[in-house]
């Protein structure tokens, strides 16, 4: 049986070990978020390009401290 996490379990995980600077300071990584629901839960990386997922994969690997990572190619996002 796979282990399943919280949100904030999460939420927690990457606060504690800094994911999210260590995350966007790749470069195409344009966010990074819990996504899931409340009680199954993980990390998203949402990346501009494929070639930037495959960069942040390789940097950031499949979980934290157990908690999986899933990456997404989202594009460029721009504040409206």
């Amino acid at each position: 049986m796979d282990t399943t996490y919280t949100t904030e379990q999460v939420k927690t995980t990457r606060a504690r070990t800094g994911f999210d600077d260590k995350a966007m300071r790749i470069s195409g990584v344009v966010g990074v978020g819990t996504g899931g629901s409340a009680s199954d839960s993980w990390i998203s990386v949402l990346c501009a390009t494929e070639a930037a997922r495959d960069s942040a994969q390789q940097v950031l690997g499949t979980d934290v401290e157990g908690v999986p990572i899933r990456y997404r190619v989202t594009g460029v996002i721009r504040a409206q």
